[in-house]
This record gives C-alpha cells, sequence and structure tokens, in this order.
C-alpha cells in the first residue's frame, strides 16, 4: 500500500511537472524532490485530491453543456458543487494548519478534453461518463489512504466523505454507462 502511494505521488507529482506559486507573490517556481518529499502528508493530499477536483470540475461543465441526457446534466452539476465545497474546505484547513508549507498550484493532469469537447448526443454522454470512470478511483483511493495517513481528524473525516462520494457516483456512471451503451 505504502510503494503504491508513493508510485502514484510520484507520477502525479513528476509526470505532470506542476508549476509551484508562491503564497504572497505572482512568482511561480518549481519544488526540488526533496522540497516535494519533505511536505507533511496533509498538504500533499489536500493538493492533489484539489487538482483532483479541478479536472473533474472542469469535465463536468462540458458534460453540463454538452450532455445528450438530463440525468447527465443534473449529476455533472451536482458533482461541480460537491467539489467546489471540498476544495473550499481543504483550502481553508490548508491555510489554518499549513499556512507556511510550499503549496502545488496547478497540476495539469491528462485528461482528453478536447476528445469530449468534440463529441454530441449519445456519444458525448458515454464518453464522458467512460473517462469519469477512469478518473474518480484516483480520488477514492486518495481518500481511502488519507482516513489512515492524515494528521488532523477534520481531514480524515473530508477524506472519508470524498471516498464515499466517488465510490457512489462511480456506481452510478457505471449503471448509466451499461445502459446506455448497451454493454
Amino acid at each position: 500500500m505504502a510503494f503504491r502511494s508513493v508510485l502514484f505521488s510520484v507520477l502525479l507529482l513528476f509526470a505532470v511537472v506542476p508549476q509551484l506559486h508562491a503564497e504572497d507573490s505572482n512568482e511561480v517556481y518549481r519544488l526540488s524532490p526533496e522540497e516535494l518529499a519533505s511536505r507533511p502528508y496533509d498538504i500533499k493530499f489536500i493538493d492533489e485530491i484539489t487538482a483532483h477536483h479541478r479536472m473533474g470540475i472542469e469535465m463536468s461543465r462540458i458534460a453540463v453543456e454538452k450532455a445528450y441526457r438530463a440525468d447527465l446534466r443534473k449529476m455533472a452539476q451536482k458533482m461541480i458543487q460537491d467539489q467546489k465545497k471540498d476544495i473550499s474546505k481543504l483550502e481553508r484547513l490548508a491555510r489554518i494548519r499549513h499556512p507556511t508549507a510550499p503549496r502545488i498550484k496547478d497540476m495539469s493532469v491528462g485528461m482528453n478534453i478536447n476528445r469530449l469537447r468534440s463529441l454530441s448526443g449519445p456519444e458525448f454522454d458515454v464518453a464522458f461518463l467512460d473517462s469519469m470512470i477512469q478518473h474518480h478511483p484516483g480520488a477514492a483511493y486518495l481518500g481511502i489512504e488519507a482516513q489512515t495517513r492524515a494528521q488532523h481528524l477534520e481531514l480524515k473525516k473530508i477524506a472519508s466523505k470524498i471516498a464515499n462520494a466517488q465510490v457512489s457516483e462511480l456506481r452510478q456512471m457505471r449503471k448509466m454507462r451499461d445502459a446506455w451503451s448497451g454493454k
């Protein structure tokens, strides 16, 4: 379990070459591997799950605009609302608990947003669900891991909520995709 966590973090952090921003300036800088490794686990989790949620929000905004089925639009709107709330809570915790910790502000993870934008109708709905079905396990895993590794109880509770929501949404999306794609 610990090896997979480290591997996931390394891949996520180094494969995307994160840009890091100083909190009190517009300066952009990169952290060394040592600085990345020395950040408190809580900050690592907050940065990773926030980046993950931001990508989910971006994908869900496309679904709100392009979904063929109303129930998919409604689900995407709820995901946006829920994940924005999570990000707000996580950012508040980061400011309170670790105000001086270096933060990763941009981790552009590669989902095929352009492909989603190019689709329409029922084909879009199934492609969106396929993308999100691949996307959601990452947040579920991070949430489960944080329940044992996070230092602060409030963060553990948020992580549990995130993991449970991701698993629930994943089940719902699989059912929708199977019904709509004939699988």
